[in-house]
């Protein structure tokens, strides 16, 4: 099932604003047959989807969205071969077990790396943002700290790093030489 890339899957974790969208972008321009899966489109589904009495504050909460993510990742990347980039925010121990673990444990050869920068740099990212929320702004300290888990490395720092450095440096690390 591994693709020429050497992996199944690259998940690229990290707090909000980190740069993991930026960075999935690039390395999906540089491994061309790669696609990109961002689960939050699956939590906007559900948020149109799930009786409100049934939402929680973060999707991730919601047990059909780390089902329905598991089971789209594992299907993209098995049904077409092809390299899967990830850029989501995993914080919740439960959670990466539930889904990045059942991934490993069902084949999928899944290769994680926590994006980081100080805090400073993330809430100068956030802010340079159209799309922030300030729900991410409140999210910030929590991914901090919970991505300092070991369960979460390795880890790159990408603060004061370009996007074209930090996709280097995790091509360097995950792929196929």
């Amino acid at each position: 099932m591994e693709s020429q890339a050497g992996f199944d899957v690259l998940w690229l974790n990290g707090a909000f604003g980190v740069g993991k969208s930026t960075v999935a972008e690039l390395l999906r321009r540089r491994l061309r047959d790669a696609i990109v899966v961002d689960p939050e489109s699956i939590g906007h589904y559900l948020r149109l989807t799930v009786p409100p009495d049934a939402q929680t504050q973060d999707f991730q909460d919601m047990p059909p969205w780390r089902t329905i993510t598991r089971v789209v990742i594992e299907s993209i990347a098995t049904t077409y071969g092809r390299p899967v980039i990830v850029p989501m925010t995993l914080v919740a121990p439960v959670y990466f077990d539930e889904i990045i673990g059942r991934l490993r444990t069902g084949g999928v050869d899944v290769r994680h790396v926590t994006l980081r920068a100080p805090r400073e740099t993330i809430l100068e990212r956030l802010a340079g943002r159209a799309d922030t929320t300030d729900w991410s702004f409140h999210q910030v300290d929590r991914c901090i700290e919970g991505l300092d888990d070991e369960r979460f490395a390795p880890w790159i720092d990408t603060g004061g790093r370009s996007p074209r450095d930090v996709d280097d440096v995790v091509l360097r690390s995950h792929a196929r030489n």
